[in-house]
């Protein structure tokens, strides 16, 4: 077949195909027998919906929607008319007012009313709108998340580092927090967070370490004085370091009836004299029946033993007066003699280092001495002499009158025998361990 009556074919087919449209357009039946119709013309317009019954609860859902977003779009206590009037940032604040109130009631459903993750993500996304949300959002959700009795964790660390109106009320609520974010409040704030913390409830031993770490001395009173706080033994230690330098520590900390009495008896040496009787008082209790346990087991062969073995049958044997003649000759090496002599004889008969004796005739308050002679059987007569001879080597005037009726004197009257030998071995057992 030539070119040219192939080309005569093609205008022949393509012309029937433009008369077969155009007969379609004009409505004739231009198909042969059996074939198809035309498909009918898509509609211009979307096929009308038929109405959906509407329940009293959607109009109630509905009407509260149009009032709240009629409250939304107040600007400056007037009503907005149109939307388009309402600038972008009063827009976004309407966003996110809207938003934190939606999620809200979710994040604050009961447990068992949502997923876990479905409420991690609440509060994740709460957290990132309160940050940019207006005062009165905060407030509102502040005071709504204070009646909730779980607090959503990343909303809660949001509002401890907020400005004062928003963390102080967290801090002084009851809810419980978690002690991480606690301790973060305490290392990053100022002193009166430290201080809403301290006075917390039912205070952790971290948080207490953390607070005596990095608060100031009043901060830790506070600490101190409640009594739900609990503080560890690392943190007795180091408050009766700290009270050799602060003493305003020191009453608090006596006060406590949780302070280890090794501590107390530790602190004894630079307490003033009120304190050190309220020591020997409180810290100093009868042994009765720590002897009837461990009686048949005590021996006095304390050189043979490892030094714990050793520290801790001398806390609980009875307490032995020493032989009157070996006190006489050390009173009289003391007061004539070589002193070392008497602290020797001494710490022999009263089975203490010659340090820890030493450190009870130093000693300016004179209330160790009578803990000392009473616990060691030396009799008033005895005691009052060993005073006169400490008091001449030390240049003080001594009045006998007078030493018999003052306050030491009636340390010495009042303690019980059992409780000043406990007291002497505390103080030895200090000398041992501790550096004082």
């Amino acid at each position: 077949m030539s070119f040219a009556k192939f080309k005569t074919l093609q205008d022949d087919d393509i012309g029937g195909i433009g008369t077969s449209i155009d007969s379609l357009a004009q409505g004739k039946d231009v198909l042969g027998p059996g074939a198809s119709l035309p498909l009918p013309p898509l509609p211009l317009e979307p096929l009308p919906l038929e109405p959906l019954p509407v329940t009293r609860d959607v109009m109630d859902e509905g009407m509260q929607n149009d009032t709240e977003f009629e409250e939304i779009v107040r600007v400056n206590g007037e009503a907005v008319v149109d939307k388009q009037d309402i600038s972008s940032e009063d827009r976004n604040e309407a966003a996110i007012r809207v938003l934190m109130m939606r999620l809200s009631d979710l994040l604050f459903l009961p447990s068992g009313s949502i997923a876990p993750q479905e409420r991690a993500l609440s509060d994740d996304l709460i957290s990132r709108l309160f940050e940019k949300a207006d005062r009165t959002s905060k407030l509102k959700m502040v005071e709504r998340m204070l009646q909730h009795s779980e607090p959503p964790p990343v909303l809660i660390r949001t509002m401890l580092h907020s400005e004062d109106e928003i963390a102080l009320p967290v801090l002084r609520s009851p809810m419980k927090l978690k002690q991480a974010d606690l301790i973060s409040v305490v290392t990053t704030s100022g002193p009166m967070y430290q201080k809403c913390v301290a006075e917390r409830e039912d205070l952790h031993s971290s948080v207490c370490d953390a607070i005596i770490q990095c608060a100031d001395i009043s901060t830790i009173r506070v600490m101190l004085r409640n009594a739900t706080a609990e503080i560890s033994r690392t943190g007795f230690v180091r408050l009766a370091e700290m009270s050799l330098e602060k003493p305003e520590v020191l009453e608090p900390l006596i006060e406590r009836t949780d302070f280890p009495p090794d501590l107390a008896h530790l602190v004894f040496w630079w307490s003033p004299s009120v304190l050190r009787r309220t020591i020997i008082e409180r810290f100093a209790s009868p042994r009765q029946a720590v002897f009837e346990v461990v009686s048949l087991e005590i021996t006095e062969e304390f050189d043979e033993m490892i030094p714990e073995v050793a520290n801790a049958f001398r806390m609980v044997r009875k307490a032995q007066k020493m032989d009157r003649q070996d006190i006489d000759l050390a009173l009289d090496e003391l007061d004539t003699g070589d002193a070392c002599d008497a602290l020797d004889i001494l710490a022999a008969g009263a089975c203490l280092r010659a340090e820890t004796i030493a450190q009870i005739f130093d000693d300016q308050g004179g209330e160790a001495i009578g803990v000392f002679c009473k616990a060691t059987g030396f009799g008033r007569e005895r005691y009052m002499r060993l005073r006169s001879i400490l008091n001449n080597r030390k240049g003080d005037p001594w009045d006998e009158s007078k030493a018999a009726n003052d306050a030491v004197t009636l340390v010495h009257d009042t303690l019980s025998t059992d409780k000043a030998d406990l007291i002497l071995r505390y103080w030895d057992r200090a000398t041992r361990e501790i550096e004082v």
